[in-house]
């Protein structure tokens, strides 16, 4: 189904009162499952993040270029009914912004569109017309977040976003603008605790019907509002008694590289001594010598002890690499 197809098919829905929507979830470590999620909870998230972030601005009009079938782009059609704002819808792809001019104020990106979008300068021009920049579906390096502060900041509100499908998308977010926080305030009305046995986050609003979700995430919690990200629980090698968090190292990699995230991807590969080590993928051309003085910088488990160049890098319809 086309992005235009699948909207209208939203629209009428929601204009006849549908209590329930269906979204499948990313499938980035594991199955793609079926979530349900309750009108309810979609009208509370859209005027959470309204109240949370954009009290201020003028205009809540939207360009759309995520997948509207996933959370991210199906929340910018809810939040168009909730907001009674209008929604341009665009195909989804890489750079949107090569093919595409702005027309409204806000829209929402993944980090990967924005390292494709600061990489050509026609692109870049397009990207500082926007006010308001949503960014969400994976963490975002050091330097995709110095480019996007150098280009847009301080004309443009900068958001990474926190949440998933379960969530009704994003439950908090990251300013960029303020002084490179790394810290992630919850929209107003959510709820957050780490897990006492396993240290999972968990929170709770009314997008979980208000009981408690144990996500994959973990997090330091710094107060009742506010945490800072570690990695995903499930996505962790245990390298000889080491626990490494994929996400984590695979920003540290581009740091050191100045590889682009999409362009490589760390996983776990069974070691006979270690359980698991960490097996590098890349489609970027391989020097042994140069590489192993660019990750000198990485802790003795963390180093990969397999690095493979690839011609294809296997990603969900999102942009998240499928491992």
């Amino acid at each position: 189904m086309t992005q235009l197809a699948f909207a209208e098919e939203f629209f009428k829905k929601w204009d006849s009162g549908d209590e329930f929507f269906t979204l499948t979830t990313s499938g980035t470590t594991g199955s793609p499952k079926n979530w349900k999620l309750h009108r309810e909870a979609l009208i509370w998230s859209a005027k959470s993040t309204r109240k949370t972030w954009l009290s201020q601005q003028s205009s809540l009009a939207q360009d759309c270029f995520l997948p509207v079938n996933k959370a991210g782009g199906f929340m910018q059609l809810v939040r168009s009914k909730v907001w009674n704002a209008p929604v341009k819808i665009y195909s989804a792809s890489a750079n949107p912004l090569l093919d595409q001019d702005p027309t409204n104020p806000i829209t929402s990106f993944t980090p990967m569109q924005l390292a494709n979008i600061l990489s050509q300068t026609e692109s870049i021009q397009k990207l500082k017309l926007y006010t308001v920049l949503l960014i969400g579906g994976q963490a975002i390096t050091a330097d995709l977040e110095s480019k996007l502060l150098e280009v847009c900041a301080p004309s443009a509100l900068l958001i990474h976003t926190f949440g998933s499908t379960e969530t009704a998308s994003h439950f908090a977010g990251r300013i960029l603008n303020k002084e490179r926080n790394q810290f992630f305030q919850t929209t107003q009305g959510t709820d957050i605790r780490n897990n006492p046995i396993t240290q999972q986050l968990e929170i709770k609003n009314p997008t979980t019907q208000n009981q408690w979700l144990t996500t994959n995430d973990l997090v330091e919690i710094i107060n009742s509002n506010q945490f800072k990200w570690l990695g995903r629980k499930d996505l962790i090698i245990n390298s000889g008694g080491v626990k490494i968090q994929i996400e984590v190292l695979e920003n540290h990699i581009a740091l050191l590289t100045g590889w682009p995230l999409g362009t490589f991807y760390v996983k776990g590969k069974l070691h006979p001594e270690l359980g698991e080590s960490v097996a590098l993928y890349t489609l970027h051309q391989i020097d042994n010598d140069l590489l192993e003085i660019q990750l000198q910088g990485l802790p003795k488990f963390h180093h990969p002890k397999h690095i493979e160049m690839v011609n294809k890098i296997p990603l969900t319809e999102t942009g998240k690499v499928k491992r």
